[in-house]
């Protein structure tokens, strides 16, 4: 095993493990067809424009291993694929994929994600 592969087995410890850094999540492709994935989920509230100063805003993502969805569907996550989950309080969101970035280098795929699809 390279250092790459053995990089790629070890997201199971940092992307996935619920007792540690990892939350469980649903991605839902385009026929409704359901994918219980587990990853690190970011939703940042405030972030800071080109001087530094804050702004409110806020981007949500989640990464997860591409290796783990593939062993689920062939299929990649695309546009207005939903994703449900859960906050730190236990409510249940439900937002829309908008763009799909793969690091093929360790194997994680990153979701950003919003509430609606805004211009469709």
């Amino acid at each position: 095993m390279n250092l790459r592969e053995l990089a790629e087995s070890d997201l199971s410890f940092f992307l996935e493990d619920v007792c540690s850094s990892g939350s469980r999540f649903v991605l839902q492709d385009a026929r409704g067809q359901s994918f219980n994935l587990r990853g690190l989920v970011g939703d940042v509230s405030y972030l800071l424009n080109g001087e530094g100063a804050p702004v409110q805003s806020r981007m949500i993502t989640v990464s997860y291993r591409i290796s783990s969805l593939a062993a689920l569907t062939a299929e990649v996550p695309k546009r207005g694929w939903r994703v449900v989950l859960k906050d730190l309080a236990g409510r249940a969101d439900t937002l829309f994929v908008v763009r799909y970035e793969a690091d093929r280098t360790l194997g994680i795929g990153r979701l950003t994600l919003a509430f609606n699809l805004a211009g469709d």
